[in-house]
C-alpha cells in the first residue's frame, strides 16, 4: 500500500490503543514505510527509531505475535505439509521476533510433522549452533528428517560463509545418525532462503 494508505491503516488500527493514533501513525509511517521491517524490530527500538508512544509500540508487537500464533497454530502433528506450508509455518514462528533464533522441525520416516522446538537464541555459528543438540534432540524424538531454520532480524537475507558452513557440520552430524537434513532456511520479514541449496551449489564447483 502507498504511504497515505499506511498511515491510514495505522491510525485506524492504533486508535484502539492510544489517543495518539494519527501522530503515531504518521511517524511510523515516516520512519518505516511499511510493516516488514518494523514488525520484526524490537520494541524499544521501534520507539525510540519513530519517537511513537511505548504503548503504540507494546500494541504492535502484541498484534505480531497474534498474528504469528494463528499461522503456527494451524499446523499439527501427525500430518503431512507441502515444502510451502512449511515455509509459511516457518515464517510463522519467526514474525515479529526481534533477536536472532534458531528452530528445528522434526518428521517421521513417513515425512509426517512430529514437532518443532526452539533450540536456542543468539547468533548462529558452526560452534555455538550446537549440532550434537541438534542431533540429541531429533533422535530423542525419534526423527529420520529435519528442518533448521533461524532469523536475520537486520533484515538481510543473504546467508554468510558461516551460515553455509553450520548447514555443512549439522548435515554431516545428522547424516551420521541417518537423519536427513532437509533445508536449512534463513528468514528475514517476509523473505525466505535455503541455505542447503546453497551449499549444494558450492560443492558442485
Amino acid at each position: 500500500m502507498n504511504k497515505p494508505e499506511f498511515v491510514d491503516y495505522l491510525k485506524n488500527l492504533l486508535s484502539f490503543v492510544t489517543k495518539n493514533a494519527e501522530d503515531d501513525a504518521q511517524k511510523l509511517a515516516d520512519s518505516f514505510g511499511a510493516f516488514t521491517y518494523m514488525m520484526h524490530l524490537d520494541k524499544y527500538v521501534m520507539q525510540e527509531a519513530s519517537g511513537c508512544s511505548m504503548e503504540t509500540a507494546d500494541f504492535l508487537k502484541l498484534a505480531a505475535a497474534i498474528t504469528a500464533r494463528r499461522v503456527t497454530d494451524e499446523y499439527k502433528s501427525g500430518r503431512k505439509y507441502s515444502q510451502k506450508a512449511v515455509e509459511d509455518y516457518i515464517g510463522g514462528l519467526f514474525f515479529g521476533l526481534s533477536v536472532e533464533t534458531v528452530y528445528m522441525l522434526m518428521f517421521d520416516a513417513d515425512g509426517k510433522f512430529i514437532s518443532s522446538e526452539r533450540i536456542g537464541d543468539g547468533t548462529v555459528n558452526a560452534t555455538g549452533f550446537i549440532p550434537r543438540k541438534l542431533l540429541d534432540i531429533a533422535i530423542r524424538k525419534k526423527a529420520k528428517s529435519v528442518v533448521i531454520a533461524h532469523n536475520h532480524p537486520c533484515g538481510r537475507i543473504k546467508a554468510s560463509d558461516n551460515d553455509i558452513k553450520t548447514t555443512y557440520v549439522a548435515k554431516n552430524v545428522l547424516e551420521s545418525s541417518g537423519i536427513e537434513l532437509i533445508s536449512h532456511y534463513i528468514v528475514s520479514g517476509f523473505e525466505i532462503c535455503d541455505c542447503i541449496e546453497l551449499l549444494r551449489d558450492s560443492e558442485s564447483r
